[in-house]
């Protein structure tokens, strides 16, 4: 299959978008008829504000429309993250303030890791080109580290999703074009946001007291993400020192 060129790959990623768009107006659809005050509120959170007076509308219709409501809250949140927008942070935020936490933490992690292997899929078919002209330095820097992690991909995408060290849009992109599998990139991506989602989803249980994402940061919380990713590469750091850790058909092949 010939590699599509730069304007092409741009072109059809915005039909991609566009058709998403589409769908996503369609969920919007089966929500319930709001007034002119209200609709002015219906929108993608992009800040506190947005999220506070989103939550204030979707309350007083969450009882009556419960399943309208958590699908059309999953739909964006999954646009968000296939296409890189800005404020899953405050949908996570949102999710908290509307669901308890054992309902709100898989629906993020699930929709986090749906939204960004859409992200992956969608870039394994248009990526190449755009990567190639918008950061191939990047990329090949990745490259490199994802070949020397190629036994633990799982953990070392789980480790990247804790941590801040790179953006999640860049992995979601450029996932595909350098060698990461599907499945470890999903499940490292399900598992990997579940700490910072669960710090999101504790401050949307008291949303209307927040006055900056900042006040979810504490001590307490910057120490659980630090342990979370400490114990993330723990395997990692097992299987590279002792070697009966290892996986054992690559143990054979060494010792033979």
């Amino acid at each position: 299959m010939a590699e599509l060129s730069f304007q092409k790959a741009a072109t059809l990623c915005l039909l991609i978008f566009v058709c998403a768009a589409f769908g996503l107006y369609n969920v919007y659809l089966q929500l319930p008829n709001f007034s002119p005050e209200e609709l002015v509120y219906i929108k993608l959170p992009r800040n506190l504000d947005d999220a506070k007076n989103l939550a204030r509308v979707i309350s007083v219709y969450q009882s009556t429309h419960y399943y309208p409501v958590m699908s059309t809250w999953c739909s964006c949140y999954v646009f968000m993250q296939t296409f890189s927008i800005p404020g899953s942070t405050f949908c996570s935020i949102l999710g908290g303030f509307m669901w308890p936490w054992y309902i709100a933490l898989p629906l993020i992690c699930m929709c986090s890791g749906t939204g960004a292997s859409l992200c992956y899929l969608m870039s394994h078919v248009v990526g190449q080109p755009l990567a190639k002209r918008l950061m191939p330095e990047k990329m090949a820097e990745w490259r490199e580290k994802v070949q020397h992690h190629s036994d633990d991909l799982f953990n070392y995408i789980l480790f990247l999703r804790i941590t801040p060290f790179l953006p999640n849009w860049f992995i979601n992109l450029t996932g595909p074009l350098v060698g990461v599998p599907l499945k470890p990139f999903f499940w490292g991506s399900v598992i990997g946001v579940a700490p910072l989602s669960m710090l999101a989803v504790q401050a949307g249980q008291t949303l209307y007291t927040l006055t900056s994402t900042s006040d979810t940061v504490t001590y307490k919380s910057v120490i659980f993400v630090f342990l979370s990713a400490v114990l993330s590469v723990l395997p990692i750091y097992f299987k590279r020192k002792n070697p009966k850790f290892a996986d054992p058909s690559k143990a054979e092949i060494k010792t033979q």
